[in-house]
């Protein structure tokens, strides 16, 4: 039976839905963002169709303005909340369009090679050996390996602590794995991990600045089988990670950390921050949680509202909508039926807003 709806909804549905398989949605912290989104989508999928019909206005193309968009993990995710959203808001199909299409063509403008949807290659790296000699990537052993692992994991948790469960993806996005056999022999290949705006003062402007802005590790492993996922952050490892590093380099606000004793100072800064804001964080309360998380989810796409000339921060009639209101349940559980997931995550609706028949 023929569809009539274009083929990358069928690509991108599989891919969201085997990269939510084994996890589970009550470990979302604070909240699940699905069962908070449909509390004000309308008036969320409102602001992003102004923004993005004003960049349609003025004739902006996309390639002009993707590397000042949010990054590419922060665009796919931004898109699956989309769709849910523009289901929950019951879109027209023009303005649904509008919507996906745009995060669409940037996320392919962003994309090298194919597959579309489980492909964390981005453009920016392609060109492998002039990034491994721009960096100056240094020889490692399994003890650099470990500390290296723990300043990822610190980047990751203040990544959490800043944006939430369904926003640290601005601040934590992977790359890779792109070959360098030409360079370091026959199964060899290169991770970009990129940590960026780690310290976002205007989301927290009453909070102490965090140690860094942003942190770049550049890795090549040897004989390790990597298979990227819809969210890019959860790139699935085959293989011992620590024991298969073989070069590396550690960027911290654009300089060069590669010795056991710098590596160790970046550590504990990370870690220490990680852990007091998340502390914070997760005591603010349900109330204050919810509105706080408008302002993260508006902070996601700031660049986006700037250049279009929308304040990034939510209105008061957003903050009043989920003011004293509960969540609606509406994801309880990854583990049900493609037809179910397709359902809840607004993938049936999508192939509507498609149809051309």
């Amino acid at each position: 039976m023929s569809t009539t709806y274009p083929a990358w909804i069928d690509e991108y549905a599989e891919a969201l839905y085997s990269s939510f398989q084994n996890h589970d949605v009550k470990a979302h912290m604070p909240f699940s963002g699905w069962d908070f989104y449909p509390l004000f989508a309308d008036l969320w999928i409102d602001k992003l169709d102004k923004a993005i019909a004003t960049i349609r206005m003025k004739g902006v193309r996309i390639e002009s303005i993707v590397e000042q968009l949010p990054n590419h993990a922060s665009m796919k995710f931004k898109l699956s909340e989309v769709i849910l959203c523009l289901k929950s808001a019951h879109t027209t199909p023009l303005h649904a369009r509008n919507i996906v299409d745009f995060f669409l063509e940037a996320i392919k403008v962003r994309t090298l090679g194919e597959p579309l949807w489980l492909n964390n290659k981005i453009r920016l790296y392609k060109d492998v050996g002039s990034v491994i000699k721009d960096k100056k990537l240094v020889p490692a052993n399994r003890e650099l390996a470990s500390e290296i692992g723990k300043i990822i994991t610190g980047c990751a948790t203040l990544a959490h602590g800043l944006y939430n469960d369904f926003c640290p993806d601005l601040a934590y996005d992977v790359y890779g794995p792109y070959d360098t056999s030409g360079v370091y022999g026959k199964g060899t290949s290169l991770v970009v991990r990129s940590f960026g705006d780690l310290n976002p003062v205007e989301l927290w402007p009453e909070h102490a600045p965090q140690p860094y802005k942003k942190v770049e590790v550049f890795s090549i492993y040897h004989n390790v089988q990597m298979r990227p996922t819809y969210v890019a952050c959860q790139m699935i490892y085959e293989q011992n990670l620590l024991d298969n590093l073989v070069a590396f380099q550690v960027e911290v606000d654009g300089k060069s950390a590669n010795v056991l004793g710098e590596l160790k100072s970046v550590r504990d800064k990370l870690l220490k921050s990680a852990s007091e804001l998340y502390v914070e964080y997760q005591g603010l309360g349900f109330e204050k949680q919810k509105e706080f998380w408008l302002y993260q989810l508006g902070y996601q796409l700031k660049t986006l509202f700037d250049i279009t000339g929308h304040d990034w921060r939510p209105s008061q009639e957003t903050i009043e909508r989920v003011r004293g209101k509960k969540l609606i349940p509406t994801v309880e559980t990854y583990n049900i039926s493609r037809g179910e997931f397709y359902e809840k995550f607004g993938i049936e609706y999508l192939k509507t807003v498609y149809d051309v028949a």
